[in-house]
């Protein structure tokens, strides 16, 4: 039933109109600032990856920054509806095999270092 919802793109009560609902994902999705410090999740290709990842190494060489990486090759995406009236909802996006925490667990090792 959803994928032909998704489909035909009709009105349904627990996303109202889907097409609206894609477009606003990014919207909902991108990232959140807990303790100071920003989560992100980011798709990027190999060569984006590791000039980011060498931008960020230099800061933290420079003492500007400390950072945790996670690289999957998936994600994981978890709705919370918090109303489907008003189409109020987030979305928690994660790595597979360990995403936020195996990055929190890096940047928690190098602090103790």
């Amino acid at each position: 039933m959803t994928k032909w919802v998704f489909d035909f793109d009709k009105v349904n009560s627990l996303t109202g109109l889907p097409s609206r609902y894609i477009n606003e994902l990014p919207n909902q999705t991108d990232w959140f600032k807990a303790n100071g410090s920003l989560y992100l999740i980011l798709d990027m290709t190999g060569e984006e990856h590791s000039a980011f990842e060498n931008f960020l190494i230099q800061l933290e060489e420079e003492g500007k920054l400390q950072f945790g990486s996670h690289v999957s090759n998936a994600a994981v995406l978890t709705c919370h509806l918090h109303s489907s009236g008003e189409q109020s909802h987030v979305h928690f996006v994660d790595g597979v095999a360990g995403g936020l925490t195996a990055a929190a667990t890096q940047l928690k090792a190098k602090k103790k270092a």
